[in-house]
């Protein structure tokens, strides 16, 4: 390749729902947790991309445990600062949004942009020759206030309405990625994704995110959750239900400028497998 494709080579990386302090049947899976996450850290050092994206679920819980937290930024710290990978993330559904903001405002100063209120989407952070746009999780009555508008009832019209606002500013030169924590209509569920509310209310359509060049996801832990080719999932890190036993875990790598888009998906040692075993009650 020519030394002028190679100026705008744009490599990053997409990992999501770390449900860091999660348990599974009471069990703390806090080492594995750390086992894979070490792992996600030492393959993100032989890629050195030019960024990582957190699609949200950070946490497990609202109120982590001192032990989660401590991870958390035991980690956050090894990828920003140790490594300098800026970050681009989102709060999620099971984040509490006030406790993860807590140092939003010196985080952005080492390109840790952190983004936990809807209003932020339409701050676009310019990198290099991408637009990133940082969508966080929300409910659609906060669409509701913020645009003063009591038609945006479900998932789907609160997040058009918020997509349609940023749309009005984007600049379709550049490299427009969003990252977004949210149930994409024709997406697979498994057992460990709380519902965020009941039927179809929650789902949201894909062409809505049609002029972005690459939308990052978070919420379904499928990797394969949804068969678009600008529309991801990562997938969790690591198998959080029985029903995802199955299923490969790791974190996406993109390549994406305006004339290249190429994607692989880079499976991660587990520390544990999770098995699913079938038995008579004899």
């Amino acid at each position: 390749s020519s030394a002028a494709s190679d100026v705008y080579k744009r490599q990053f990386l997409h990992t999501a729902d770390w449900h860091i302090g999660r348990k599974l049947q009471g069990l703390d899976l806090l080492e594995d947790q750390q086992f894979v996450l070490e792992n996600l850290i030492t393959e993100m050092k032989k890629i050195n991309p030019d960024f990582l994206i957190i699609a949200g679920d950070l946490y497990d819980r609202s109120v982590p445990s001192k032990e989660a937290t401590k991870l958390l930024q035991e980690l956050l710290v090894k990828i920003n600062i140790e490594c300098n990978v800026p970050i681009f993330a989102i709060s999620g559904n099971h984040d509490s949004r006030e406790r993860l903001a807590i140092g939003e405002a010196w985080f952005s100063k080492h390109k840790f942009y952190l983004h936990t209120r809807l209003e932020q989407a339409f701050d676009r952070i310019s990198y290099e020759d991408a637009d990133i746009y940082l969508l966080p999780y929300f409910e659609p009555y906060e669409a509701r206030a913020y645009f003063d508008d009591d038609s945006l009832t479900t998932h789907n019209s609160a997040t058009k309405r918020v997509i349609d606002e940023i749309y009005k500013n984007l600049d379709e030169t550049r490299v427009n990625i969003l990252v977004a924590h949210t149930f994409v209509a024709g997406g697979l569920e498994t057992d460990s994704e709380r519902e965020i509310s009941v039927g179809t209310v929650e789902n949201v359509a894909v062409e809505i995110f049609e002029k972005f060049d690459y939308v990052a996801l978070g919420h379904l832990h499928n990797p394969n959750a949804i068969k678009e080719e600008r529309i991801k999932y990562s997938g969790s890190p690591m198998a959080y239900s029985f029903s995802e036993a199955t299923q490969t875990k790791g974190m996406r790598l993109v390549e994406l400028t305006k004339e290249v888009f190429t994607e692989e998906f880079i499976s991660l040692e587990q520390k544990r497998k999770l098995h699913n075993i079938s038995a008579t009650y004899e």
